[in-house]
């Protein structure tokens, strides 16, 4: 990936910590009793597609994750458009963090 990994890591911890949507979905378990797991897994498998295609990555192929894990993991269908706005942080906190800026991170 690119030498400021645990940056990225934990700016991804900040991004779906501040998804209301998101946190919904985990805090009432809508995704089953292992709701917690499955928010455990979507930032690892992003943080590992990050790790393959880096900076192949755009918005429209992060917001059809989003859409696709929060449909068949959490039985939300998102119309508020806020997993647009999640993809777009998630794409400026890669770049922030390949030239080893940590703004988003204070």
């Amino acid at each position: 990936m690119h030498p400021n990994k645990a940056n990225f890591v934990q700016g991804l911890h900040l991004i779906f910590a501040r998804w209301d949507t998101f946190q919904m979905a985990v805090k009432n378990e809508w995704g089953g009793h292992q709701s917690g797991e499955k928010a455990a897994w979507l930032l690892q498998t992003l943080v590992e597609h990050f790790d393959e295609r880096g900076r192949k990555v755009d918005a429209d192929e992060l917001e059809d994750i989003l859409l696709q894990v929060m449909a068949n993991e959490f039985n939300a269908m998102l119309e508020d458009g806020s997993e647009r706005i999640v993809a777009v942080q998630i794409l400026r906190l890669f770049e922030q963090s390949v030239r080893g800026e940590t703004t988003f991170l204070e």
